[in-house]
This record gives C-alpha cells, sequence and structure tokens, in this order.
C-alpha cells in the first residue's frame, strides 16, 4: 500500500496536503484518521506564499508541521513526509516509510512514494527488489 507526494507543480499546495493526508489515512483501514485540516500562510495576503504551518487532526488530536516550501505551486516534499510518517497506525506493526531514490534526487523533480509496510515486508522488497527505504523523519 503506498501513497505517491507529487513533486511536479500542483494548483495550490497549502490544499493539496488535506488530499494527500486523507489518501494515506485511508490506506491504514481505519486505524487512523484525519480530519480539521487549516494551513496557516506566513504571508495570509500572498496567495503565492507557501511557507506557514500545516494543521490537522490525527485520531482527534492536533498535529502542526512547518512547510517551507519555495511557493504555493509545490509541496514541501520533507514536510509531506513527517506528516504521513506520523499517521502510522499505532499497535500495528505497519510503518509509513519513504521509498530511498538514493543521494542524487532531491535536485529533479522526482515524486516520493511512500509505503505502508511491516519491517519484515520492507525487507521482503529489499530482497526482491532492491527496494530501499529512507531513515523517518
Amino acid at each position: 500500500m503506498a501513497v505517491k507526494i507529487h513533486a511536479a507543480d500542483v494548483d495550490l499546495a497549502d490544499e493539496e496536503y488535506e488530499s494527500l493526508l486523507r489518501e494515506a489515512a485511508s490506506l491504514t483501514g481505519g486505524k487512523v484518521t484525519v480530519e480539521n485540516f487549516r494551513f496557516e500562510k506566513d504571508d495570509e495576503d500572498d496567495e503565492d506564499d507557501g511557507c506557514g504551518t500545516l494543521y490537522f487532526e490525527r485520531n482527534g488530536k492536533e498535529l502542526s508541521f512547518v512547510v517551507g516550501q519555495m511557493s504555493n505551486d509545490y509541496l514541501d516534499m520533507c514536510a509531506a513526509q513527517a506528516a504521513i510518517e506520523a499517521l502510522s497506525p499505532d499497535d500495528d506493526p505497519r510503518s509509513f516509510r519513504c521509498v530511498d531514490h538514493g543521494p542524487d534526487y532531491r535536485p529533479k523533480s522526482i515524486d516520493d512514494v511512500m509505503i505502508l509496510a511491516t519491517a519484515e515486508q520492507r525487507e521482503g522488497l529489499l530482497q526482491h527488489l532492491g527496494i530501499t527505504f529512507e531513515e523517518p523523519w
């Protein structure tokens, strides 16, 4: 089970996080819910400003993530990864981890893929397909 974080241009990044996190939460089979999203921009008067704080509730508890995207046209890939990792189910051996694309991929526009899997499943992906994973945030 996986969710993709889009690296290329999006309509409005501050609105894209909600659908991304809802998609990730849906992979948990109801163990994790997300609601009450809001994005507080550092400069509310600038529609193009991508910096601010993302707030949402995970199973009723509010979480927040600082977002430092270059503009409101692109997601902050690191903030998106950290927010999705926070959706890993409690009392469940599965957790969200990002596929490791290697040391030179960040400057390129490559989508990140977050996999919800157990440590054993990740090991199987490594052994059979050569897929490695980044360390969690």
